[in-house]
């Protein structure tokens, strides 16, 4: 009895392994009740990717588990992509095609949706490209750029989490799993209710088509998907500047005859200038997308001037533009060019002049139109700009303009240049401090007569400043 009860203890116990064994087992497979769980593969890359990754797949809705990141990964290069992501994100054109990639990696991998988490390091903070990409679908669950603090912390996750969850809470719902076989009495409930389901399956698939319709009207409604890129100068909606400027005016005849013409010369005139473009149709596809409105202003303050021996009087100098640009990106960096048709002027005048001395003032008024061509080019934070224009000038004439040097000189011709050179210095996004030189020439030809009281051959205006400011790019 005694090897029959030892006996009977270790069978006990072997019984008890066996069923803990096979009960473990069974809860480490996928039963009928994950087997409606969708896989989402994670891709992740740069400093810190990996981390937030790791949060969002322990956030996931219901009904989702991550995919083998290593089988996509292959599946990925045998559609055509091998390694980082990070240059082909940087590019709308190069992002399109690698998107298609991922659709077709994710198919081949059996994955129902590919989540990618790229973190950009900049010189003041991190970026976040964040794509949720469905491989049954032409558009993308959810693109976003998440801007986070240069130094990790631990709440790096919560904005991407925000951003991604809702997205994925679409594929999360699980298909319940099926019911058990049923007894052959509810089988017989059953066949009484066929003809009710029968009515209901038919009501549904019409309702199924009328919320595809539907579907479909809303996709042809929506707007095409923006290829603008926020805070580039070669894709802005806007950019607004302002800032102070140093203004030189340097003023001489050529060939001066007679005695009552004078000279002028100011170094240093303090300024204020504005500036802003608008692009209405930034980031539309199409050719209008490049078409744009500039206009800038520029005014003297608390200027004064006087004659050799003379009193000061008050001067006023103001240049403005106004005009269409049209914007040609020429590299996925921001290069870009800007052919410019604009109507602009510049005035400077004096008042509180003696009679005299008002007719041998350098006054002048210009007004023209500016053919010119703009642009800039990026080399890393910094931006080179520059532009130059052609002034299709005209001025005052006759003696009702006589305080004008063009008033003074009845076959008077003008003409005139312009052109600007700087930087532009990203500051942090979307702002840029900048530092430009304005320079614009207008050259006389007074082609005197016998008789003319003002005789000269011609003469030489140049107004220039030195800008120091700042611009906010959208």
């Amino acid at each position: 009895m005694r090897d029959a009860g030892k006996f009977l203890k270790h069978l006990i116990f072997a019984a008890v392994a066996v069923a803990t064994l096979i009960l473990g087992f069974s809860a480490a497979l996928p039963g009928e009740a994950r087997a409606a769980d969708r896989v989402v593969v994670f891709h992740a890359e740069g400093d810190g990717a990996d981390a937030i990754a790791d949060d969002v797949k322990d956030g996931m809705p219901k009904g989702l588990v991550a995919g083998d990141p290593k089988k996509f990964e292959t599946a990925l290069g045998k559609a055509g992509h091998k390694g980082a992501m990070g240059k082909a994100l940087d590019s709308t054109k190069t992002r399109d095609k690698l998107v298609e990639k991922i659709r077709k990696a994710a198919q081949s991998a059996k994955a129902d949706v590919v989540v990618v988490i790229r973190v950009k390091k900049n010189k003041k903070d991190r970026t976040v490209t964040l794509l949720v990409v469905d491989p049954a679908s032409s558009a993308l669950a959810r693109e976003d750029e998440i801007t986070l603090p240069l130094k990790k912390g631990k709440d790096d996750s919560k904005a991407v989490i925000a951003s991604v969850t809702p997205a994925l809470e679409k594929f999360g719902t699980a298909t319940p799993p099926p019911p058990p076989p049923k007894k052959d009495d509810d089988k017989k409930d059953d066949k009484k209710d066929d003809k009710k389901d029968d009515k209901k399956d038919d009501d549904d698939d019409d309702k199924k088509k009328d919320d595809k319709k539907d579907d479909d009207d809303k996709k042809k409604d929506e707007p095409a998907p923006s290829d603008r890129k926020v805070s580039d100068p070669a894709h802005s909606l806007f950019v607004i500047g302002a800032g102070v400027e140093l203004g030189i005016r340097q003023f001489e005849y050529n060939q001066p005859i007679t005695k009552n013409l004078r000279a002028y010369r100011v170094v240093g005139a303090p300024m204020l200038g504005l500036n802003g473009e608008l692009y209405p149709l930034a980031g539309s596809k199409g050719p209008l997308a490049g078409i744009g409105i500039i206009a800038n202003y520029a005014q003297a303050l608390a200027l004064q001037s006087a004659a050799a021996g003379g009193a000061k009087v008050s001067t006023r100098w103001n240049r403005y533009l106004i005009g269409l640009r049209y914007r040609i990106v020429l590299s996925d960096k921001g290069a870009y060019i800007a052919p410019t048709v604009a109507y602009g002027g510049q005035n400077f005048t004096f008042s509180g002049l003696d009679d005299k001395t008002n007719r041998e003032s350098p006054a002048a008024r210009y007004s023209y139109f500016r053919l010119g061509i703009d642009g800039r080019i990026p080399l890393g934070p910094v931006g080179i700009m520059a532009g130059f224009g052609y002034l299709v000038t005209s001025v005052p004439k006759g003696n009702e303009n006589i305080e004008l040097v063009s008033g003074r000189f009845p076959n008077v011709s003008v003409g005139g240049i312009d052109a600007d050179i700087g930087l532009g210095i990203g500051v942090t996004k979307g702002l840029e401090a900048r530092l430009m030189f304005h320079y614009s020439r207008f050259f006389y030809s007074m082609n005197p007569t016998p008789g003319d009281t003002y005789v000269a051959g011609g003469a030489l205006d140049q107004l220039s400043s030195l800008h120091i400011g700042a611009a906010y790019v959208y």
